[in-house]
């Protein structure tokens, strides 16, 4: 039998982690899952919009956004779609948070990666204030 290849080997890892977070508020037991790389990527070009030439933060409903993406079923299978980020972001804010933090937690986002966005944002602008 041959020897898998260190490419193949990376590329065939299971390697995306699934917690299980029980939510008294709403009496499941839903999964947390890591995101891919691109399905991350993706969600990070969302926390920006362009309005006019300024290129904004977007941090509105975050949590919910963020959790549409990554709370699973236990077979792994996204619970709500996209479009579904409002209507969540209106449920239980203790609820929310403790996805949330294991989704953060799992992920690795941390707050220094949203304000290295932040000072991306900033640098793309020219602009090196926080502050109007």
């Amino acid at each position: 039998m041959a020897k898998a290849s260190l490419r193949d080997s990376i590329l065939e890892a299971d390697d995306l982690a699934l917690v299980p977070v029980k939510v008294d508020e709403w009496n499941v037991t839903l999964y947390v899952r890591e995101l891919r790389g691109v399905e991350r990527d993706a969600f990070e070009r969302s926390m920006f919009e362009v309005k006019g030439n300024d290129l904004t933060e977007n941090l509105n409903n975050i949590r919910a956004r963020y959790l549409v993406l990554c709370v699973v079923d236990k077979a792994g299978e996204r619970v709500f779609k996209d479009d579904d980020a409002e209507a969540l972001g209106n449920k239980s804010g203790k609820a929310l948070d403790r996805l949330y933090e294991v989704a953060k937690r799992i992920n690795g986002l941390t707050a220094a990666d949203v304000e290295e966005l932040s000072g991306n944002l900033n640098a793309s602008t020219g602009d090196d204030s926080t502050s109007g």
